[in-house]
């Protein structure tokens, strides 16, 4: 995955989950592909790739400057990122009942005058949309993949349908059948 858009979507969902699963309190997994994404690709490091060690410091936060190149994120990597961001966005809307209350107080102390429930919910807003923008704009044979994008379609869809954006509904309807016709 090469696409600038699609990489700001990743990006964001990546400091979006962090940003939700830090509140819970608890350390990232080691081997969390999210992590390793952060680490390794945000933060310029190395990351292994066909047995042999690359290193992927160029420039992926802040695209806009076209003097800058773009590094290809591949499906390895990309997979399991959207495998678990799906995971996590299943169990998102419960995310409050799962924060540690110590980290609570420690991040209403530091937002300062933001409104601690404010921020939840535009992280969980940023995180659906960046997921949704994502799969929406890449595209993968992977099976898992698919089902994936089929179950944000159809979130999407019912969201849409509950605010009544019949427009956006069928939309969503057209991107499940087409998905479904190819399968």
């Amino acid at each position: 995955m090469k696409d600038p858009k699609n990489i700001e979507a990743l990006n964001s969902l990546v400091m979006n989950y962090i940003t939700l699963h830090g509140l819970q309190g608890i350390a990232l997994e080691p081997n969390n592909p999210f992590a390793d994404y952060f680490i390794k690709i945000l933060l310029g490091g190395m990351f292994p790739m066909g047995g042999m060690m690359f290193s992927m410091g160029k420039e992926v936060v802040g695209i806009g400057d076209k003097n800058k190149e773009i590094m290809n994120i591949p499906s390895n990597v990309l997979h399991p990122i959207i495998q678990k961001a799906y995971d996590f966005y299943q169990e998102i809307d419960e995310i409050d009942n799962f924060v540690d209350p110590m980290m609570k107080e420690q991040i209403t102390h530091q937002l300062g005058d933001i409104d601690y429930e404010e921020f939840v919910e535009s992280s969980i807003e940023t995180y659906k949309k960046s997921l949704f923008e994502l799969v929406n704009n890449y595209n993968s044979n992977k099976e898992e993949y698919i089902q994936v994008k089929m179950g944000i379609f159809q979130d999407k869809m019912n969201e849409a349908i509950e605010i009544e954006d019949y427009e956006m509904a069928a939309e969503m309807r057209d991107k499940i059948k087409d998905i479904k016709d190819k399968i």
